[in-house]
């Protein structure tokens, strides 16, 4: 296993080392620094997808403005391959509609009725980019928009595999390590922030990942470290 990774102040980004003949063979996974949020994009050279948008407040402060989209600028990404909000909570979906209006988002993910061009995410719907494959292990149908309908997405290349699980509890956990025995990640995006409603033994044992990020609050520190 070859990655590398960095943290920095706004957003701690993985660097992946891949075998695809077809695409760039480095790809990197970028989670940013949206506070008590989610924020995570998945690039390589200057195509990108993103899952979740942070917060928007009353105020007009959102995170979009504030984090993702200067990084965009700095990474020459001028448009999004596609957009994937696990829930409709604020501080996942928030910044949907300042995105929306700020950059070309050429296809849309989203388990919301208020949003009817959006393409749906449901267990067993797959799609590869660039090299890599989308697996949307959950939910099982589109009932609502809470967090136990998170939109889970394991992403996959020949050597790596991260998992995505926005907000769900323990109960899907379970559910999850039952109908894929087999899940594992060597990146894993901690359920619900860290929250004691999530992260099960069983499933952190299931998934055996070698690094786990908890978006919770602003990264204070910097560091840096290949394995």
């Amino acid at each position: 296993m070859l990655f590398c990774f960095t943290l920095l102040i706004g957003f701690v980004s993985f660097v992946l080392v891949g075998k695809s003949t077809n695409a760039p063979k480095l790809w990197q996974l970028v989670v940013f620094d949206v506070g008590q949020g989610l924020s995570v994009l998945v690039q390589r050279g200057t195509k990108a997808i993103l899952y979740d948008t942070g917060a928007a407040y009353d105020s007009g402060f959102n995170m979009v403005e504030a984090v993702v989209l200067p990084y965009l600028q700095f990474a020459g990404i001028q448009q999004l391959d596609k957009v994937i909000i696990s829930h409709s909570d604020n501080d996942h979906a928030g910044g949907l509609a300042v995105l929306q209006k700020s950059i070309m988002i050429k296809e849309l993910i989203y388990n919301s009725d208020a949003d009817n061009e959006s393409n749906t995410c449901l267990q067993g719907q797959s799609f590869d980019w660039q090299g890599l494959t989308f697996e949307m292990l959950w939910p099982e149908q589109q009932v609502s928009e809470e967090n136990d309908d998170s939109c889970v997405i394991l992403i996959k290349d020949e050597k790596h595999k991260v998992l995505l699980t926005g907000d769900i509890s323990k109960v899907i956990e379970g559910k999850l390590i039952q109908q894929y025995p087999a899940l594992q990640a060597d990146v894993l995006v901690v359920p619900h922030h860290g929250s004691k409603t999530s992260s099960s033994n069983a499933f952190i044992e299931q998934v055996q990942a070698d690094i786990a990020v908890v978006s919770l609050w602003v990264f204070k520190s910097m560091a840096y470290a290949c394995g």
